[in-house]
């Protein structure tokens, strides 16, 4: 059983490399983009623009739910951590 600091920790280690692997896509997308504006543009390009877009999307997607979904566990547990703590103080001792 992970204790409620271990978990703290893992939510954080998350959220670094969730903005690690959004920095790396908007360094893509930067690319792809400048790539796509110059003139000598074809149709090909764009397709080729739009399909890379999608996966970077996607990826992105996948970050923000992963991570949301461990914040929603962690935030579950502080919860029940905090309900816990309560029912111990209105513990009647004879």
């Amino acid at each position: 059983v992970q204790t409620l600091y271990e978990e703290q920790e893992n939510l954080l280690s998350s959220h670094m490399s969730a903005i690690q692997e959004n920095a790396q896509l908007l360094t893509e997308e930067g690319i792809l983009l400048s790539d796509v504006q110059g003139d000598a543009v074809v149709d090909y390009d764009i397709d080729l623009y739009a399909l890379k877009l999608d996966h970077i999307l996607e990826q992105k997607e996948h970050t923000i739910k992963r991570l949301r979904k461990q914040l929603a566990l962690f935030r579950r547990r502080c919860q029940d951590e905090e309900s816990a703590s309560k029912n111990v103080d209105h513990v009647s001792f004879y």
